[in-house]
């Protein structure tokens, strides 16, 4: 075990055991990942019917990578990031499993997005921890993707404020701090809003609180059953106000002890790419390019802007199928739980059969598919995304 370990609780250790028991940590980064890749792939090969109604146009292989991908985010996600960190002292581990983890559920999502249920969010909440593992190019990435507002008003201002940090954006972040300012939040939420509001008014004492809350909070949890043994958010938090401006973010002559990792710090700050030379060819040329080089697989269909949930669109029934009956009795409960009128099927197709938001309209056509019919959805109206 590495150096780390001596700082580690009793529960810590027997956890850190059962992991290096089970082998977690014997191969290289990449090859472990490739090792974990074939196991899920295998694990998730019985799923494919339930991905099929989501994709119908997919082959067994476009699910069955659909599947693992899902299935793999969950595997090497922090925890396992921060045993592998550990058993091979190495802080590299962890950046470059940080790094994966995030990358592979930003595929994730590209994947939900091919089965047209629509997205609720932008990629803007991948900005800060990415700029903590040090993956500067995924952070550039999700900074850029197309805004999207929150319904929550206080999640709408941590967006914009994060957005404008990574902007450096005076104007931006003076207009966001006024807002949280005036903003009565819950009490849970008031140390994420002060620490919003230290980045965004340059107060780099509200930084220094902000890090040592959340330094302190990791340290109450590793008491508990599934606290993280290294407070991976005060990280990065402080490199997003250090992105910002060098001089808010906080300088130790002495390091704080676990859980902040100042191993991990050192190697965040010196190399932007957690990733550079991980290769998952010989696992997927498909995982590859999706996780390491953030370019999707060539049979997804294109995107321009995002689709979203809340979107108005119609379903449109093109095929009835042979169940006549069934397609009635279900048509009936869509629109009598809006409620809209029931439309005449003896009007025969195409015919529109509701008006409802995005997701709920691509659930009523994989519902009407299990019965034999074909509906498309068909937008009627985008919501407003707001503008920054």
């Amino acid at each position: 075990m590495g150096s780390l370990t001596s700082q580690l609780l009793p529960r810590e250790v027997k956890d850190l055991r059962a992991f290096e028991k089970a082998g977690g940590a014997r191969l290289p980064f990449a090859g472990e990942v490739a090792a974990r890749w074939h196991q899920v792939r295998r694990e998730t090969a019985g799923l494919l019917d339930q991905l099929a109604p989501m994709h119908p146009t997919w082959t067994a292989d476009q699910l069955a990578f659909a599947a693992a991908v899902d299935r793999l985010g969950q595997l090497v996600g922090g925890t396992w990031a921060v045993y592998r960190r550990l058993l091979r002292d190495d802080p590299a581990e962890l950046a470059a499993g940080l790094c994966l983890a995030d990358r592979l559920t930003w595929v994730k999502k590209r994947v939900d997005e091919q089965s047209g249920m629509g997205v609720s969010e932008d990629d803007t909440a991948w900005v800060e921890p990415a700029l903590g593992a040090g993956d500067h190019e995924f952070a550039r990435r999700t900074a850029a993707s197309h805004p999207v507002r929150r319904r929550s008003e206080f999640n709408e201002l941590v967006r914009l404020a994060t957005r404008a940090v990574y902007a450096r954006d005076p104007a931006a972040l003076a207009e966001v701090g006024r807002r949280l300012r005036a903003l009565k939040a819950d009490k849970h939420l008031r140390p994420l809003r002060d620490g919003l509001l230290g980045l965004c008014e340059h107060d780099g004492q509200a930084v220094v609180n902000r890090v040592e809350f959340l330094l302190a909070e990791a340290t109450k949890w590793r008491k508990r059953a599934g606290g993280r043994v290294i407070a991976v958010e005060a990280h990065n938090y402080y490199r997003l106000a250090e992105w910002l401006s060098p001089d808010l973010a906080p300088g130790y002559d002495s390091p704080p002890p676990l859980p902040w990792d100042a191993a991990f710090h050192d190697r965040t700050g010196a190399h932007p790419d957690p990733l550079a030379g991980t290769d998952l060819r010989p696992a997927s040329e498909e995982l590859h390019a999706a996780a390491i080089d953030l370019t999707m697989p060539a049979w997804f269909r294109p995107i321009t802007e995002p689709e979203l949930a809340l979107d108005e669109c119609e379903v449109v029934l093109t095929e009835m199928g042979p169940k006549r009956a069934e397609v009635a009795g279900k048509v009936k409960i869509y629109t009598t739980a809006r409620p809209q009128p029931v439309p005449d099927l003896a009007a025969g197709v195409p015919l529109r059969l509701i008006v409802v938001p995005r997701a709920s309209a691509q659930m009523v056509r994989i519902d009407l598919g299990r019965v034999g019919a074909v509906a498309e959805v068909r937008l009627l109206r985008r919501v407003d995304f707001g503008s920054e």
